[in-house]
């Protein structure tokens, strides 16, 4: 009796001890259980939902560009992307060699999609009406559509070199699409596809987990009746002397906006890849050269800022030919005695080399500082450059032989023609710039871009007395050929030799022409900056590109329909490539 006491005791021991190791490990499950339902909630469920779950990014719609008067440049059109399911298809040849005579791609790749583990793969992106009518007319199961923006460019010819292009990823890669690329992207949105538990694609859910917001538009200081025409102006011109090249700028020299700027040859931003990228830069902002005697307005100004010359002197110009330091000067004409203001009308190089010999260095450089040479604009497009303006610590003995007449220097035709800007402005320096303002896709403003001031470059006086010789050389020099009757122009040829780094020395067959100019000469209202690269046959800015800037402000006259006061009474012919030869031969000017 007692034995079998002993026994259950034995086992009652026995049994608490299980039940106190199952208490305990239940406690253990249950405190587990409280950690990872409470305390470690929200990771769980995030991991499984990333499990369960794959978000794909929607586009937002890109803000549309506009010109300075609200006409439409850019915008997007709605357009259907087909994407497939591969886990919904049963038979992956049969459904390719249906879908294959329709969006013509290969048999093989469009299997090869098909085939893929997953749950979301694109077929073909941004397909036309018509096409995805078809394919829908397949009625294929795992094949199905999201919408999608493409960017579409009106007056591209016009444009390209400006605004750019953007891709089939919504990202801007050139231009102001680059450049304004954050306004006018937005921000995107997702949507949620839901796997089941052996990782199928069970649901595809359209409507967005984060919500999309679209870009903002962008308004242009530009205007397109003004881009039109000075582009084909342009056009005509790089055809007629069968150049490489052409460019132009017109701004508006008291705000500092960009009212046309042209670049020809163009290229098609709707189709950008067909064309060689050489074509894609807007040489106006991204190139420089040596402007040659264009420049001699910037020398003229430091010189009169500094007292250096005497305007009564006449300087010997020995009869075309001069050689100093080792280095043979030449004018286009033989001219002998010319005062200062002869020198810039008939655009002298020896008399301008002899006239700042005495220009102090320091000052003249300081003087092409704050013209901006040797910086950035700093205008709102990417890729700007700053030119070349070397230290005047670092200019050789010759340096005064050559920068004066616009050599030994490297400059943008933006950064000259707002250097040409300032003196318009009474030696105000602005700000150049493309957009006027940004709106919100209800057309609410963002913001606005106002013009800015940069500093006082030169004198009122000093402008004044520039002015005059600059309306003397349409009058009575080398740009003859831009003049208007009853306009008064200032103006001012270069005729720059392109250095050949292969022989190290300029050519004589290569050479960038250009002409700028303002008007009306009381107050300015426009600058206009012509820029012909490598012309055959006539090389001279008086020849090759006076007469486009004429035709550029003849239209912007008549565009504004301003009145000007008449000062060419008896109406003379005005000097034309066609029928005025001396021009071409003689009154050429560097």
């Amino acid at each position: 009796m007692k034995r079998k006491s002993e026994t259950s005791v034995s086992i009652f021991k026995r049994a608490r001890i299980v039940l106190i190791f199952f208490f305990l490990l239940f406690s253990i499950l249950v405190v587990r259980l409280v950690h990872l339902q409470v305390f470690n909630s929200s990771y769980y469920f995030e991991k499984a939902q990333n499990q369960s779950a794959r978000l794909v990014k929607i586009m937002p719609e890109r803000g549309d560009i506009f010109d300075r008067n609200g006409k439409l440049l850019t915008f997007n059109i709605k357009l259907k992307s087909i994407y497939a399911n591969p886990n919904e298809i049963e038979d992956v040849w049969n459904a390719a060699e249906r879908l294959q005579p329709v969006l013509k791609l290969q048999l093989e790749e469009i299997a090869m999609n098909l085939d893929k583990q997953k749950c979301f793969v694109w077929i073909q992106r941004k397909v036309d009406k018509e096409t995805a009518e078809r394919i829908k007319g397949l009625n294929i199961q795992g094949i199905n559509f999201l919408n999608e923006n493409k960017r579409i460019y009106l007056s591209s010819e016009l444009y390209a070199n400006i605004i750019g292009f953007a891709g089939d990823d919504n990202a801007g890669l050139e231009g102001l699409e680059k450049y304004y690329d954050k306004e006018l992207s937005g921000e995107e949105g997702k949507i949620n596809l839901c796997y089941d538990g052996i990782r199928r694609c069970s649901k595809i859910f359209q409507t967005p987990i984060e919500p999309i917001r679209n870009g903002r538009n962008l308004y242009l200081t530009l205007d397109t009746s003004i881009q039109y025409f000075t582009y084909k102006t342009i056009k005509k011109y790089v055809k007629r002397f069968h150049a490489q090249r052409g460019m132009a700028i017109v701004m508006d020299p008291k705000t500092g906006e960009i009212l046309a700027m042209v670049n020809y040859p163009t290229f098609d931003s709707n189709e950008f890849f067909k064309t060689p990228k050489k074509y894609w830069k807007n040489s106006c902002i991204i190139d420089s050269y040596e402007p040659g005697s264009t420049f001699k307005i910037i020398t003229a100004a430091a010189l009169i800022e500094s007292n250096s010359v005497d305007f009564k002197k006449k300087i010997y110009c020995e009869d075309g030919e001069y050689t100093v330091l080792g280095r043979t000067i030449k004018d286009v004409k033989k001219l002998k005695y010319l005062t200062f203001r002869d020198i810039i009308v008939k655009s002298s190089n020896i008399g301008m080399v002899k006239v700042s010999r005495n220009l102090d260095r320091k000052f003249f450089s300081k003087i092409m500082m704050k013209f901006g040479f040797g910086y950035k604009t700093e205008i709102d497009y990417p890729g700007e450059i700053k030119g070349l303006v070397r230290p005047y610590k670092e200019w050789s003995k010759s340096s005064l032989l050559a920068i004066p007449i616009g050599y030994e220097i490297s400059v943008t035709p933006l950064q000259i023609v707002t250097a040409y800007c300032a003196i318009a402005n009474d030696g105000v320096l602005m700000k150049p710039f493309l957009i006027s303002r940004i709106e919100d896709k209800d057309n609410n403003e963002i913001e606005t871009f106002n013009p800015q001031r940069i500093r006082q470059v030169i004198s009122k006086k000093t402008t004044d007395t520039l002015k005059t010789f600059m309306e003397l050389v349409i009058e009575e020099g080398t740009g003859k050929a831009a003049r208007i009757p009853g306009v008064k122009i200032c103006g001012k040829t270069g005729t720059s030799s392109k250095f050949n780094n292969e022989l190290n020395q300029y050519s004589k067959e290569k050479y960038l022409s250009s002409f700028i100019g303002f008007f009306p000469k009381e107050e300015p209202k426009y600058v206009i900056g012509v820029f012909i690269d490598e012309p055959q046959k006539y090389i001279y800015g008086s020849v090759v590109a006076a007469p486009p800037f004429k035709e550029i402000a003849e239209y912007l006259v008549n565009y504004e329909n301003i009145n000007y006061k008449r000062i060419y009474p008896n109406n003379k012919e005005i000097p034309t490539i066609e029928n005025n030869k001396e021009i071409t031969s003689l009154e050429a000017g560097y």
